[in-house]
């Protein structure tokens, strides 16, 4: 799995999380954000997760996930 950038022009006006071109909802803390933060194993499964509100955090949120549940970055060699 990935983490994956979810913005914007990635949602439509009709998803719950949308709010302007330029800005979404978090979907832990509500605040508005530039980019919503999602792991999953496509681009286009994190958008679904983030459309049907399973998914998408603002950093703060994201950063708190990886804390409290202790995950582990790897940094990969191979860009």
């Amino acid at each position: 799995m990935k983490v994956y950038a979810i913005y914007p022009e990635d949602l439509s006006e009709e998803d719950w999380n949308y709010i302007s071109n330029e800005e979404v909802k978090c979907g832990g803390c509500n605040w508005d954000t530039t980019k919503l933060y999602v792991i999953a194993n496509s681009k286009e499964e994190a958008v679904k997760l983030v459309k049907e509100g399973n998914a998408g955090l603002c950093a703060e949120c994201f950063m708190e996930l990886v804390i409290e549940e202790g995950y582990e970055l790897e940094i990969k060699d191979d860009y």
